[in-house]
């Protein structure tokens, strides 16, 4: 049985007609807005005022297609993290929720917690959620969300993670929610039930997993073969995004690239495509997902279709596959040619795998219940422990104070350096790839922008050439 959602301390009646309580939905990336867009359309159903804000991190972020796909017709106003923790209007919302990654969650975080409560009648509730699967880095995960007053885990194994956590920090575990996943939809029974063995395959391919050269390029030839092998099925590859678009982790060897290449040299055959429609979509007709850890895997299993983890190449937590280990799913091309289906456990699923479709109206009854208890209680609670953040302040006062008393050496004695190369010397220790795939698209748009000003200077300028002179036209009416 899942656990009930927390309700806010303090808890009064409702109102009969409250006035409309408004919320705000951050998100940065297309995944983070997707997981974060069912909580803010139920909420504009029951009436609030949902706001949604885009934080800036990279050039390219959101394109035009990706924000189509997600039902927003024109962007959303857009900012950088800085500008929106800044942002006067931040703590004047009833409840936000924060469709971002670890790090920025807890940038938000501490940029609330450091506003003044004291001359306030109310603040926001806080709201963190995961877009897609924990493989890696699950503890570090929960410590940057732990300063929310909610956060939505999506399966129980996750949830009992965050309760074994609070158990060894001898701190409550009543702010986890089990609450599931908002991209995964319930089996759908009016789809046509999958055969085996299938006759459409679908791969949901990732930015960086996997991500070497020769390892995607043994993806598609894989892909190929086994297409040529069965030229009665579809083999239908769904990139993570379009050439030029980006994610959280951008792709370097996209594979649009590799299936063009091939194409041209007449290696491809016809019952191969490569897509970008909705994956929802391509699932409704889907007999077998492949994926090497995808949270699309998460979104067949629930909707009953067969999927199969690519264990080609390793199982390990860089690329995900050990959060398959246990579900019977492992296999590799050579089994997969062969039309060895895989087995799902069903421990494994009920574990792993659920929609948070049936919990999206308890979540908004306990949000209104929240708002309506501060309002009438006629001040603002205080925000909610964070032990993670409390075992690192002695060392954030050292590092602000600039100066090691005990030795009386500066912290920064050699040079300085601002900010902004500060974080990009940061990135390229930590995440190189990223880094210079980063690098790249930047300089792309720059060089896209500044061919762009040449073309129009050298279109003015052959304008202007064609045109004739005025002495050219004195002597032509002379």
């Amino acid at each position: 049985m899942q656990p009930a959602l927390p309700a806010a301390s303090g808890r009064m009646p409702r109102p009969s007609e409250p006035a409309p309580g408004r919320a705000l939905v951050l998100a940065s990336f297309d995944s983070f807005l997707k997981a974060a867009k069912p909580i803010g359309e139920a909420l504009a159903a029951a009436g609030w005022q949902v706001d949604t804000r885009l934080v800036r991190v990279r050039a390219r972020q959101l394109s035009r297609r990706q924000l189509t796909a997600l039902g927003y017709p024109a962007p959303p106003p857009a900012a950088t993290l800085a500008e929106t923790i800044a942002a006067p209007d931040l703590i004047d919302y009833d409840v936000i929720v924060l469709g971002l990654d670890g790090r920025r969650t807890r940038a938000v975080l501490g940029g609330l917690r450091r506003l003044p409560l004291a001359a306030r009648k109310a603040r926001p509730l806080t709201i963190a959620l995961y877009p897609g699967i924990v493989f890696r880095h699950q503890v570090h995960g929960l410590a940057n969300r732990f300063g929310a007053d909610l956060i939505l885990f999506n399966s129980p194994a996750d949830h009992a993670h965050y309760e074994a956590t609070c158990a060894a920090l001898g701190v409550a575990a009543d702010r986890g929610v089990c609450f599931g996943s908002t991209v995964i939809r319930a089996d759908d029974r009016s789809r046509p039930a999958p055969v085996w063995p299938p006759r459409i395959i679908l791969y949901a391919e990732q930015p960086d997993v996997p991500a070497s050269r020769i390892e995607r390029l043994y993806l598609v030839d894989r892909l190929i073969a086994y297409a040529r092998a069965h030229p009665e099925r579809t083999v239908i590859i769904k990139p993570r995004h379009a050439p030029g678009e980006t994610t959280l982790r951008p792709t370097i060897h996209h594979l649009a690239g590799i299936v063009s290449r091939a194409e041209r040299r007449g290696l491809k055959p016809a019952n191969l495509r490569l897509v970008y429609e909705p994956i929802e979509n391509l699932l409704d007709t889907t007999d077998l997902c492949l994926t090497v850890s995808s949270t699309v895997a998460l979104q067949a299993a629930a909707r009953g279709i067969p999927f199969a983890i690519l264990g080609d190449f390793g199982i390990c937590e860089d690329y995900g596959t050990n959060f398959f280990i246990d579900s019977g799913c492992l296999t590799t091309f050579d089994a997969l040619q062969a039309d060895h289906k895989p087995a799902l456990r069903p421990h494994w699923l009920e574990r792993h795998v659920l929609a948070a479709e049936a919990n999206i109206p308890a979540l908004v009854e306990t949000i209104a219940q929240w708002r309506d208890a501060q309002h009438q209680g006629g001040r603002a609670c205080a925000w909610p422990p964070d032990p993670f953040a409390s075992m690192g302040a002695s060392f954030n006062r050292y590092q602000a104070a600039d100066g090691a008393r005990a030795t009386g050496l500066p912290l920064r004695a050699t040079c300085r350096i601002s900010p902004l190369w500060a974080r990009k010397l940061r990135k390229l220790v930590r995440e190189p790839r990223r880094f210079f795939a980063d690098m790249a698209m930047n300089w792309h748009v720059r060089l896209a922008a500044a061919c762009r000003r040449a073309g129009a200077r050298q279109s003015a300028l052959t304008q202007r050439n064609s045109c004739p002179s005025v002495n050219q036209t004195v002597k032509t009416v002379t």
